[in-house]
């Protein structure tokens, strides 16, 4: 009894091992250049995510992907406002050479999406103003490069990101490191 609890243990710790080298989390800063329409009313964008990854074949990783993206707003007279997405996506990153260098990825979800008007103040007394938000369906495409740094990687990334009228390309760079 004590060998098949002690084969049993083996065998989860084994797992748990094998598990942990197939998972990573990167972390990185992003810059977004709004399009179209949604870029005459918005200024470049700035901003952190942080993505989960996990292995299921030599060359297809799943990625859940995170993070705040805040933009600038035009400027009219003494009025001005700002944009902010939050982008919560799952997707999926394919390497032409498994496991390293050059990838392609395609990732689906929601960008929580909210615009900061401030309000006017005249002779003392505020007029208008707030925020509004709204929950949008995004797509994004992209490709990157991943450079090995020891067990962990250096990941650069460009995207297209589809977001209702709110469209941006992004650039990313990440620390990637395995958990």
């Amino acid at each position: 009894m004590k060998q098949l609890l002690s084969v049993i243990l083996l065998a989860v710790l084994f797992t748990g091992v094998i598990s942990a080298q197939s998972q990573w989390i990167s972390v990185g800063g992003n810059l977004a250049l709004p399009m179209g329409g949604w870029g005459d009313n918005a200024n470049i964008g700035f901003g952190g995510t942080a993505t989960y990854e996990r292995s299921f074949a030599p060359n297809i990783v799943g990625e859940v992907y995170a993070g705040y993206l805040t933009f600038g707003g035009e400027t009219v007279g003494t009025f001005s406002y700002s944009f902010s997405m939050i982008p919560i996506m799952a997707g999926v990153k394919y390497y032409f050479q498994p496991g390293k260098g050059l990838y392609g990825n395609a990732l689906l979800g929601v960008h929580l999406y909210n615009v900061d008007v401030p309000g006017i103040t005249i002779l003392g007394q505020t007029y208008g103003g707030g925020s509004a938000s709204s929950t949008e369906f995004s797509l994004g495409v992209g490709a990157g490069y991943e450079m090995p740094m020891g067990k962990n990687a250096l990941d650069l990334s460009a995207h297209f990101m589809i977001v209702s009228d709110a469209n941006y390309i992004g650039a990313r760079v990440a620390y990637k490191f395995g958990i």
